[in-house]
């Protein structure tokens, strides 16, 4: 069975919030446009590191941002999540590596 977590990104402190700190939150975060719910996508990069939607991937010279589409995440509108993916950043603490990378978002 998948798991289901999620980040969220603050938008007034620029800051992201992850699964564990947002379990005591006692208001629904869902409806409050001050933040960005990420998921987990169910899958870890080549280091280990759990994959979010919104995650800047790169697999040898290409690099893409983890999206939700067609009924699965996929990075660069087209490319589905493989073995070797590594997560560089994402697009709202690492900005700067969608234009360093190439990537259009």
């Amino acid at each position: 069975m998948r798991e289901f977590k999620f980040r969220t990104w603050d938008k007034q402190k620029k800051k992201m919030i992850q699964f564990e700190d947002m379990k005591s939150w006692t208001f629904n975060i869902f409806e409050d446009d001050k933040y960005v719910i990420m998921q987990y996508i169910g899958s870890k990069d080549i280091n280990g590191k759990e994959i979010y939607e919104g995650d800047i991937l790169e697999t040898g010279n290409d690099a893409g941002v983890v999206e939700y589409g067609g009924g699965s995440f996929m990075y660069n509108c087209a490319k589905l999540i493989i073995t070797g993916d590594e997560v560089l950043g994402n697009i709202y603490e690492n900005p700067e590596l969608l234009k360093e990378k190439n990537i259009e978002f």
